[in-house]
């Protein structure tokens, strides 16, 4: 049994989740959302597997759809701002990053949790570094051919 923490931290994912899938038109055959946040800095982006073929997901905007990817990125913020507060308020130690992982043709969803800074410490990574590098760490694996 769930205990209300993991119940709602379960159902702000879901809810990132379905705004990502909604953003790929529901088409997509895997979505990964990335997270971070540390040191006042949080960070959002989704990328998605749709027909073996990687997509950022400012890649499936046509010319008109600009207010599409930046609703979707207020949203998975906000959903980012909730789950921290979530931690906060049971006194959990809050995330510094997710990676989540959705293979919507399996029903399977994997989600990891970090804990230790990953970006500020550094001194020259961002957040976005850290996207495209695990962009590039599932560009490099098989595709699923359709």
């Amino acid at each position: 049994m769930n205990t209300p923490f993991e119940s709602t931290r379960q159902a702000v994912l879901e809810s990132m989740l379905i705004d990502c899938l909604g953003h790929a038109d529901h088409i997509a055959d895997e979505v990964y959302l990335h997270c971070v946040v540390e040191c006042g800095v949080s960070s959002a982006d989704v990328f998605y597997d749709i027909n073996g073929k990687l997509y950022r997901m400012r890649e499936l905007d046509g010319p008109e759809d600009g207010d599409r990817t930046l609703a979707l990125l207020i949203r998975l913020m906000d959903s980012l701002d909730a789950l921290v507060g979530l931690h906060q308020h049971h006194a959990h130690p809050p995330p510094t990053g997710l990676k989540l992982h959705y293979d919507a043709v399996r029903d399977l969803l994997s989600v990891a949790w970090s804990y230790d800074l990953q970006f500020s410490d550094s001194g020259t990574l961002l957040p976005a570094d850290l996207f495209d590098a695990w962009f590039e760490e599932v560009s490099m694996r098989p595709r699923r051919i359709a």
